[in-house]
């Protein structure tokens, strides 16, 4: 059997051991937890002395010391307590609401609640194990005499606990079953019949597994709960009794509240299975439709409903695997000499796997292939199963599906994706690992090393901690590793394509051959990192080679078996027999440039559009012994060996062993199975490509699946299919593109089954097998002429008749709809189901019916009925009821469908398979163009009686909320639904405005108004779809989440000194945090596309933190941290805000939506510095262009400084190089200098002006203005006055960067000017020198420099240039003027010190600054090199370096 490669991450060690520091060894456990489709681990170590460490990845999430060592860490959930979000966010991938976590002791359970209660229950007897119920939690306890009880404590930690009672099998002649009560012996209460072990609670459904000491057999049983129970809550004890607490005598007094009831026992005898080791696995291929049996009879409705899902069975003891249908209980596979056995999922990414083959975000139940799937349990005696009789026909049964309307408490739903697959075996005797599938072992598992690919040679004793794909792994000598298993393809093309074939094809052994192979050729070669690239996929490239051997292997002699394939591949055509030696070269003997012209490089780079002027590299010519093999192939010369002429996909991994290739390894689908059913596979793959089409996201898959599905077409001489691909495909023909998809082997393909003949010009077999003559006398199914003919309505027969078209396989979601919605609108509902499938291919429900024993009235005091213990997603199995409810109130009620216009029932269709406007938009024209004729059509003429998701897709939300509104006025249940994803953040306002329960709970949908877009992954999902990498820095920049810190508390620190040292901690922490907001705003630029009547919400900046193990949330003291320190991070924080906001086309942002910003922001007390930032964030990204002038000055009225500067920065960032009047004079006010004499007296901040005079500079950018440019450079040097003392540098700095935007780069056209005389008096110092012409006539107006009214009377400055501060300005303004301008004569006047004495007159700063404004000037003679680096340094820097003794120091 093939060997599979499994990777090991790394020696594993708990987390929890580490943490503590735990010598001894504790015990621990890796549990699942899924946030965002993402699945992650979990760890509960539980130390020796009883402290538990709660963590996930490597972070610390709970700490909880235990008085005694716990048996058992686990999640639970409680009604009685309200569900909150937990502080890692995640949730149980089999469960929902699992919101507390269980600490389980020998004489007590601990629940802790999330809002941080804690709630204690007494154990009645030595409790050994736990298991969480979708509503409480069950015991399993031991009592002094040995024998073991089951305990149930159901809707609050504080209510009573009871025993559970055991509900037999029906005796022989009984329709109905007894029950007996488990109760505790030497209580003084008769002891009661049932004597069960009970060994396993499934989490997903209520089903349990008990083990029977008297018949040492084990049981299956169905967890039913008494209906309207009455909980009865006892006060806690203080500490219980020897041998019993003082709750046993009431907990075996009051009646059960849980039922089991057996559906089933084993026929194997033996000991009993370890707790926890029963598994429920959901491979795909037992979701398939009714597949062809033995007999050859197609398998009944309730078996197909009870088929899906297998119950594993593990006796560790005696090394027994037993694999059973749920259900059925048909036992598919027993193994022995088992080890060890771990389940596993395909991968930790549930969006992949949940996704719709066609992307759709509903999953209706009756289609083929959906995720939530449901059991109807049906008793004797218990309601009838609803039908649909009574209802208008055929239209009912287009619509509605019965069995949606069944009542929920006989409803068992769950989602199969979150199941686990295969499982992962370990051999006692060999000690080897092998991979099982359903009932069939694909492989054996090989571990290696991960960074050397060097294969583990240790023996391994044991295997678990499954989660996702990655489990443990434990060497007879002690170590431990933590593995991988590649499961689940990267490939989108492989995953689709692996999926629809496991679920589609007739041949069960079929799929578990060929999902063997997939496991063994194709994932393990696979990176993952290239698969969204077209070009570059090298999982399928595998899977179209392994399509192509198995299909050779199937076609040579009639599809004979052998152990050694006939196909291999060749590095030369001299295996080729029957050929003369002058024949047998190889191509490497042809031309340099025939070889060139003939290799996969080639045919693979010719097709570059850089390449498109030159004819002769547009050619392709196959090296000359494909030639010649073609040729004599096409003369029937010899045999069709088609590996054994050429290679087969060549590698374009150079490290990769060429040697491991599937035309030489071993395969395990037999050829002649093959060959029966290869009709069958063609038929999924080409159903699968009309699919495809119907879906924008998925067209670019397109052209690789025609291209294998053409190859296929062409070896299989059919021309009808061939020809069907090339129409929508040209490119297909080349051979150049078969070379370089598939090899040697396509080229060889391509040339000998050329395009232009026909089958009767080739030679075909003298025996051409079944399927392959199916497959000739098939037409091809065309889902577009399908669509066209049902759209001809009457004429549609006639067209069948004339063409001879066969009925298209429904078989997909998408076409399927496509298909009855055409029905629909042409009124021809009743001819759904009259015309033969063309194959074997159809779709099921996934929907099935159990028929379970019933139970006497007398089992329940009072009498009633048992419902199932409600466990899985049962919110989805409610809506889809009552959404089913509803259509069924639509076709009752008037006019009656009769009535109705086709319109409005293609409406209720959309409905009823939960389509959104979403999905409509990313349909093909094909689809989408009836579906918003539709719309349209019921958005313009709405009825009253419609579903609340009718009008959601129709875009009348405002009818949406006032039928939300009506319904939850009259108590309906509809109410209590979730807002469809389709509806707008401004449908969840209203809904919210309006007190509507569960407006704001659409996990599916956009996120709401005030959340943190980083905390939304629908966009970042979108764009970076398959880059873990992105989220990673998703969560990293997210600011509106407090900060979780560790601080080590010292014995000698009191507590007061504690929480100083935490608040020191915390105020660093708090300046990360404030950073955050940079990143965030270039993280999202431009990633949100606002609609004019939608506010652009402004996430929170949240400054606090937790400290574990302490759940809570620690403010910031303002005593370490001052609130003015977060002005400009929250300035910050808006502009982030506001780089959101896309300018790309379709984006309209009017003046109302900006000043709607405003006034939203002084009604909810926003912080003015965020609104400024805002305001800010869209100047820059030229958003304001829409504000005039006028309301700049209401914003500079509040004399607000961060919103003064945000609206003259912003304003002159929209209207860059623009010089517009009126905002020149808006910057001009705001500057002193540049007023008149005559002009009052005002205060203006530092940041005011210097962003003044930065406004200034990006108006009049470029523009080279000369009397602007004279201006500015008077303020470089401007001298200090009372209105402006503070922050001269920052001043004196903006102006050097204004003044280099008026010359960006022009420097050598303003040395006429001596512009650069003065900034180089800037930088060196000296003597103040002649103002240019417009400062000079400004000042001899008005000089603040040398008028002593006007001069500063705080500070005394010599006469002279201020170098200190004119000398940073200088250099930025003369390097960003001369950029690489490589001007010597101005670079050579910036002086460098040359000697200790002028190095001693400068600041190092200074120093570098002029260096890097030198080399900025010189850009050309800048090296990347060491060497330059070192020319750069003075001499004398050098030499004192070397000689640092001679150094006087005097």
């Amino acid at each position: 059997m093939a060997m599979k490669p499994c990777v090991t991450l790394g020696e594993f060690v708990p987390f929890g051991r580490e943490f503590l520091a735990d010598k001894d060894g504790g015990t621990h456990r890796l549990v699942s937890s899924e946030r965002d489709g993402i699945i992650a681990e979990e760890e509960f170590y539980i130390a020796t002395d009883g402290r538990i460490v709660w963590s996930s990845g490597r972070q610390i999430v709970q700490g909880f010391q235990a008085p005694s060592r716990a048996l058992h860490v686990f999640r639970c959930s409680f009604s009685g307590i309200p569900s909150e979000v937990s502080s890692t966010g995640g949730s149980s991938v089999g469960g929902s609401g699992n919101h507390c976590l269980a600490i389980l002791e020998p004489d007590r359970v601990s629940v802790h609640a999330p809002s941080g209660a804690e709630f204690l229950v007494h154990s009645p007897l030595r409790a050994l194990h736990a298991w969480p119920l979708a509503d409480g939690v069950l015991l399993l306890v031991a009592s002094p005499l040995g024998s073991h009880h089951a305990v149930a404590l159901v809707g609050h930690p504080l209510n009573l606990p009871r025993c559970v009672s055991y509900v037999d099998e029906p005796s022989p002649g009984m329709s109905s079953c007894s029950a007996s009560k488990d109760t505790i012996p030497g209580l003084g209460f008769p002891a009661g019949d049932a004597n069960v072990q009970l060994r396993w609670v499934c989490a997903e459904l209520p089903l349990a597994v008990g083990y029977l000491p008297e018949k040492r057999q084990h049981a299956v049983y169905l967890l039913r709960r008494r209906a309207n129970a009455v909980h009865t809550a006892v006060p806690e004890t203080g500490v219980a009794p020897s041998g019993f607490g003082l709750q046993a005598p009431a907990i075996c007094r009051e009646p059960s509240e849980v039922f089991l009831q057996r559906l089933h026992t084993f026929s194997f005898d033996g000991p009993p299975c370890e707790l926890d080791n029963v598994f429920l696995l959901a491979p795909e291929c037992e979701f398939s439709r009714s597949r062809s049996t033995g007999s050859g009879e197609a398998s009944s409705e309730a078996s197909l409903g009870a088929r899906g899902l297998l119950l594993a069975l593990f006796v560790r003891s005696t090394g027994q695997l037993i694999i059973a249908r749920l259900w059925t209980w048909e036992v598919i596979v027993s193994l022995d000499g088992i080890r060890a056995a771990c389940p596993l999922l395909p991968g930790d990414d549930l969006r992949v796997r949940q996704s719709c083959p066609s992307g759709l975000s509903g999953h209706p139940s009756r289609w083929h292939g959906a995720n939530h799937c449901r059991v109807v349990l049906q008793e004797p005696g218990g309601p009838p199963l609803p039908t649909s009789a009574g209802l208008p026909q055929p239209l009912a049964d287009v619509l509605l599906d019965p069995m949606e309307l069944t009542r929920t408490s006989a409803v068992l739903c769950f989602d199969r994706h979150k199941l686990p697959q295969y499982l992962l075996l370990l051999g006692e005797a060999t000690r080897e690992i092998s991979l099982l599938w359903g009932g069939v072992t694909l492989c054996q598992v090989e571990v290696a090393d991960a960074l050397i690919g060097r294969r583990k040679s240790e023996r391994f004793s044991w295997l678990g901690d499954g989660v996702a794909n990655r489990f443990t792994l434990i060497s007879e000598d002690g170590h431990s590793y933590r593995c991988a298993a590649p499961l689940q393809p990267h490939s989108p093309r492989l995953l689709g394509t692996t999926s629809a074939l496991a679920l589609l094809l007739p041949s069960e052994e079929l799929a578990y051959r060929l999902a063997g192979d997939v496991q063994v050729w194709c994932l393990h070669r696979g990176s993952g990192q290239n698969s969204s690239s077209d070009e570059d996929d090298e999982e399928w490239r595998r899977f179209c080679e392994l399509i192509f051997c198995l299909t050779e292997k199937a076609l040579a002699d009639g599809g004979g078996e052998s152990a050694d394939p006939p196909y291999k591949r060749a590095r030369t055509a001299a295996s080729r027999s029957g050929r003369p030696e002058e024949n047998r070269q190889d191509g490497s003997e042809s031309p340099d440039w025939e070889w060139l012209l003939g290799s996969a490089v080639h045919a693979r780079e010719r097709r570059d559009a850089r390449y498109s002027g030159l004819e002769s590299s547009q050619e392709f010519l196959p090296h000359s012994p494909l030639r010649q093999f073609a040729v004599d192939d096409a003369r029937n010369s010899g045999p069709l060996h088609a590996a054994a002429t050429a290679p087969a996909v060549e590698s374009r991994d150079t490290s990769t062993d060429v040697s491991d290739d599937v035309w030489e390894g071993r395969t395990a689908t037999p050829p002649r199975l093959l060959l029966q059913h290869l009709d069958d596979l063609f038929l999924v793959l080409h159903l699968l490509y009309e699919e495809w089409k119907l879906h924008t996201l998925h067209s670019r898959l397109l052209p690789q699946l025609a291209l294998l599905l053409y190859g296929l077409a062409t070896r299989l001489r059919l021309p009808l299919f061939a020809a069907f691909y090339a129409q929508d495909f040209p490119a297909v023909r080349d051979t150049a593109i078969a070379m370089a998809a598939f090899g040697g082997y396509g080229a060889w393909l391509w040339q000998v089954f050329a395009r232009d003949r026909g089958p009767q010009t080739q030679s075909a077999p003298s025996h051409t097998a079944p399927a392959v003559q199916r497959l000739r006398e098939m037409c091809v199914p065309h889902l577009l002429l399908a669509c066209r003919q049902l759209a001809k309505g009457s004429a549609v027969e006639a067209t069948k008749a004339e063409i001879g078209q066969q009925k298209f396989p429904e078989v997909f979601p998408l076409s399927s709809l496509l298909i009855s919605l055409l029905r629909l609108l042409s009124s021809r509902a009743d001819h759904g189901d009259r015309t033969p499938q063309s194959s074997s291919l159809s779709c099921r429900s996934s929907t099935g019916v159990v028929q379970i024993p019933g139970v006497q009235p007398s089992v329940a005091s009072p009498p009633s009925p048992l419902p199932c213990f409600s466990a899985g997603p049962q919110g989805l199995a409610l809506a889809g009821a009552e959404r089913a409810r509803a259509v069924s109130r639509w076709l009752r009620g008037p006019p009656g469908p009769a009535g109705c216009p086709p319109w409005e029932a293609a409406l209720m269709l959309l409905v009823q398979h939960q389509v959104a406007r979403a999905d409509v938009e990313l349909w093909s024209l094909a689809l989408a163009a009836p579906v918003q004729e539709c719309l349209r059509a019921a958005a313009e003429e709405p009825r009253s009686d419609w579903l609340v998701e009718a009008y959601y897709l129709i875009g009348r939300e405002d009818l949406a909320l006032l039928a939300q509104g009506s319904h939850a006025a009259a108590g309906d249940g509809a109410a209590d639904g979730i807002v469809p994803s389709g509806g707008s953040r401004r449908t969840k306002d209203l809904l919210e405005a309006a007190g509507v329960p569960g407006a704001g709970e659409d996990l599916l949908s956009s996120p709401s108004p005030t959340a943190d877009p980083m905390e939304s992954s629908e966009w970042l999902y979108r764009m970076f779809d398959r880059d873990r990498r992105a989220k990673e820095v998703a969560r990293l920049l997210s600011s509106s989440r407090p900060v979780t810190l560790r601080v080590l508390r010292r014995p000698e620190q009191t507590d007061l000194d504690f929480e100083q040292s935490k608040q020191s901690r915390l105020a660093q922490a708090a300046v990360r945090q404030a950073a955050l907001c940079v990143g965030r705003g270039a993280f999202t630029l431009g990633a949100v596309r606002p609609l004019p009547t939608e506010l652009l919400q402004t996430p929170p900046l949240v400054l606090s933190g937790r400290f574990p193990p302490q759940g809570g949330v620690q403010s910031l003291d303002p005593n370490h941290h001052k609130a003015e320190l977060n002005v400009w991070a929250e300035f910050s924080n808006g502009v982030a805000t506001a780089l959101q906001v896309s300018t790309g086309p379709g984006t309209e942002l009017t003046r109302g939506w900006i000043l709607h910003h405003k006034a939203e922001a002084a009604a909810n007390g926003g912080s003015a510095n965020t609104h400024g930032g805002f305001i800010l964030g869209l100047g820059l990204r030229g958003c304001l262009k829409v504000m005039p002038v006028a309301d700049c000055y209401k914003y500079l009225r509040l004399q607000h400084d961060t919103t003064s500067t945000a609206v003259i920065l912003g304003m002159a960032s929209s209207h860059i190089a623009s010089m517009d009047a009126g905002l020149t004079r808006m910057c001009c006010v705001h500057i002193p200098s540049m007023l008149p004499a005559t002009y009052s007296d005002m205060e203006i901040n530092s940041p005011v002006q210097s962003s003044a005079v930065m406004g200034i500079g990006l108006l009049f950018a470029g523009s080279a203005h000369r009397m602007m440019t004279e201006l500015l450079v008077a303020e470089i040097g401007r001298r200090p006055s009372d209105r402006a003392l503070n922050d001269r540098e920052g001043y004196s700095l903006a102006a050097g960067f204004a003044l280099a935007a008026f010359a960006w780069g022009s420097g050598p056209t303003h040395r006429a000017s001596q512009l650069h005389t003065w900034l180089l008096r800037y930088i060196h110092g000296g003597t103040a020198m002649p103002m240019p012409g417009a400062a000079t006539r400004r000042d001899s107006k008005q000089n603040p420099n040398h008028d002593p009214a006007t001069c500063s009377s705080l500070l005394s400055e010599p006469e002279g240039i201020n170098v200190s501060v004119t000398s940073p300005a200088g250099c930025v303004a003369l390097a960003l003027i001369f950029l690489r301008t490589n001007c010597e004569a101005v670079a050579s006047r910036v002086v460098i010190p040359q000697n200790v004495f002028q190095l001693d007159y400068i600041r190092p700063d200074f120093a570098m600054m002029r260096l890097v404004t030198r080399s900025l000037i010189m850009w050309d003679s800048v090296e990347a090199s060491e060497e330059w680096l070192q020319k750069q340094i003075p001499p004398f820097l050098s030499e004192l370096e070397a000689q640092p003794a001679h150094l006087d120091c005097s």
